[in-house]
């Protein structure tokens, strides 16, 4: 994958898309992007939004037009807040062909991005299909790496309430509802860059064997992905990587 890959940051008008586009800002700086604004045909929802006898009525082509419109304004908006972030980003209107996160993995796929930045929570399903479930299949199944945007920074796991001690644990199955702090991360980023450094290219899986990442408090996939687009590690194909670093 080159080093000017862009980044593919999904945006969908909610508070949690905003934060995880100006952090991206904010890391990568200067990187090109683009921002995804995903919607889905009415008609798909059909069985499901519109039943009884009012369903022969809905006219879905026109509510489909409006929809592409709304994506129109969202995709406009989260270009503003990227470019005003410091990145070269571009807009980029999307309408699903199936699941949503399928479509951001195919969209990422063809527009040959290094990583999908995305918020833990999207809006509710009436106003934008991007949900927090969303990023959880976007994280296990994307062929690059997700780099999910916490909200907050202070998302710690105290073991006992009069302590200030932090469990470690592995990765939680809906990686989506959890809040990482930065600093964890960061950490866990310097510990693939020293284990790759020291081991050269390693494949995904050796390399959570090396760094014990089952272990860890953050998710593995969110730190290779923020490794992978600061430039530190490039992956080889194949679930392959090697560091960039000197």
């Amino acid at each position: 994958m080159p080093d000017d890959a862009p980044l593919m940051l999904c945006y969908d008008g909610s508070e949690d898309a905003k934060h995880a586009v100006r952090r991206a800002g904010e890391l990568f700086a200067g990187r090109d992007a683009l921002v995804l604004t995903v919607w889905q045909s009415t008609a798909v929802m059909g069985n499901f939004a519109w039943s009884g006898p009012m369903a022969p009525m809905v006219d879905y082509a026109e509510l489909d037009r409006a929809s592409a419109e709304v994506a129109e304004q969202r995709a406009k908006e989260g270009l503003g807040i990227a470019q005003d972030a410091g990145l070269k980003a571009e807009p980029l209107v999307v309408k699903a062909t199936g699941p949503i996160w399928k479509t951001i993995i195919e969209t990422t796929d063809q527009r040959g991005a290094a990583v999908i930045v995305m918020g833990p929570r999207g809006l509710t399903r009436v106003e934008s299909v991007l949900l927090g479930s969303v990023s959880d299949h976007v994280v296990h199944h994307a062929n690059q790496p997700a780099l999910v945007i916490p909200v907050d920074a202070t998302g710690r796991v105290p073991t006992d309430p009069n302590d200030g001690a932090e469990e470690v644990r592995p990765m939680p199955a809906d990686a989506s509802e959890t809040r990482w702090p930065h600093s964890h991360l960061e950490a866990a980023v310097e510990e693939i860059v020293t284990t790759l450094r020291s081991n050269g290219a390693l494949t995904r899986a050796r390399l959570v064997e090396l760094c014990g990442a089952s272990h860890w408090n953050v998710p593995f996939a969110q730190a290779l992905a923020l490794a992978v687009s600061s430039r530190r590690v490039r992956p080889l194909g194949d679930e392959l990587y090697e560091t960039i670093d000197p």
